[in-house]
């Protein structure tokens, strides 16, 4: 089985060098939210949706 949404959220993430908060910066949403959606403890479709299309490439992976 491949590699999770979550676990390609968090590895693009620290690839490119930002932590929680700037990418949640990034997604237009709180740090909070940010942090649930990597933890997989909300739905991560709301914030996969707002971050910039750069990101979608690392993934879609």
């Amino acid at each position: 089985m491949g590699e999770s949404l979550l676990d390609r959220l968090k590895r693009a993430r620290e690839e490119a060098g930002l932590n929680q908060e700037s990418l949640a910066k990034l997604a237009g949403v709180t740090q909070s939210a940010y942090r649930s959606a990597e933890s997989g403890k909300t739905k991560k479709g709301r914030i996969c949706r707002k971050l910039p299309r750069r990101w979608v490439p690392a993934l879609t992976g």
